[in-house]
């Protein structure tokens, strides 16, 4: 996580959107108020996109059954967050994404539509504590990545901060990083990314895991600090991004964008803004709160994380976010 569980519920009343902070524990509110943001969805628009009409279709369920108050509130604010979704494309050479990340071990609870390649944007596995069987855990992830490459084309997965087995320079990563070896040899048409690039069909890709250190920032270490790094070696990363990207994975938002200003790294936000040719399309997860779309004039950002979802709505299949970009050959290489 981006920052404490605990501490994210108790920053989000200052933070989140006000369809999403509504106090859950607010008995006087009255049904009325409750589905005050049902009667705002725009239900043409949440036709032409997957994940917004699922979210709706879910809150009118629970809606109906008069259940969890609080996840109907929740998937409200998100609803808001998905109004200004990435749209889709019609041309015939068009490429699918799928994103998600910050599963915590329960990959299997998200639904995943369809799609030409799955993006996965670290935290897999669920790293707290000294009791946690993290090495299971990511064997657990490998296979569902294993299974999940029969259905899409290409997958390309970073790390996040709870990866310390892969982060060989804060950690012991060599039985980790063999571990991932000896899954990408057998499993070719899964990619890791770690500060590097990939091409495919043409579109140009380039996945990070790399976090702000609470080290620094806080002055604690925590069990899941794997990639976080102190600010002259994030710059020294954010420096070597290409220009005129078409999909940045990071794990970290960039600051002033879908995350609690703590969570996100402003030299990420820096050097997007100094880019003649930023990235068309920025994925992201890190922070559970702000699972949705933002933009400004040159990017569309996702932050995908998967975690307050599934902990929020355990039965609602999360919410995996898709985007179109179109290819630059015709071969589906």
């Amino acid at each position: 996580m981006a920052i404490s569980y605990a501490r994210n519920r108790a920053e989000s009343t200052a933070s989140r959107p006000a369809a999403a902070t509504a106090d859950a524990n607010d008995d006087q509110t009255n049904s009325d108020d409750e589905g005050n943001f049902r009667s705002r969805l725009n239900e043409e628009l949440a036709a032409q996109y997957w994940p917004l009409a699922k979210c709706v279709a879910r809150v009118d369920d629970l809606y109906r059954r008069r259940r969890k108050k609080h996840a109907r509130r929740w998937l409200g604010g998100l609803i808001v967050r998905l109004e200004l979704h990435p749209g889709l494309s019609h041309h015939p050479a068009f490429v699918r994404f799928v994103a998600v990340s910050d599963t915590h071990r329960y990959h299997d609870k998200v639904d995943l539509p369809a799609g030409e390649v799955l993006l996965y944007a670290g935290d897999s596995v669920g790293n707290y504590g000294r009791s946690s069987d993290i090495s299971r855990h990511f064997a657990e992830f490998l296979s569902w990545l294993a299974k999940q490459s029969r259905r899409f084309a290409r997958v390309y997965f970073i790390a996040g901060n709870h990866e310390t087995f892969l982060d060989d320079q804060l950690f012991d990563a060599a039985a980790g990083v063999d571990q991932l070896h000896r899954f990408l040899a057998a499993t070719r048409k899964c990619i890791y990314l770690e500060n590097g690039g990939a091409v495919y069909r043409g579109i140009q890709l380039f996945g990070s895991p790399i976090t702000v250190s609470r080290v620094e920032t806080e002055g604690k270490r925590y069990y899941s600090r794997a990639f976080e790094r102190f600010a002259d070696q994030r710059a020294e990363v954010w420096a070597d991004l290409p220009e005129g990207l078409d999909l940045l994975m990071t794990h970290c938002p960039p600051r002033g964008h879908l995350c609690h200003c703590a969570a996100g790294d402003p030299l990420l936000t820096e050097r997007l803004g100094a880019m003649l040719s930023p990235p068309r399309f920025h994925v992201f997860g890190h922070d559970h709160d702000f699972l949705g779309v933002d933009r400004d004039e040159r990017t569309i950002f996702l932050n995908v994380a998967q975690d307050e979802c599934l902990r929020t709505d355990p039965n609602g299949g999360g919410c995996p976010l898709i985007f179109d970009i179109i290819a630059r050959d015709d071969d589906g290489g």
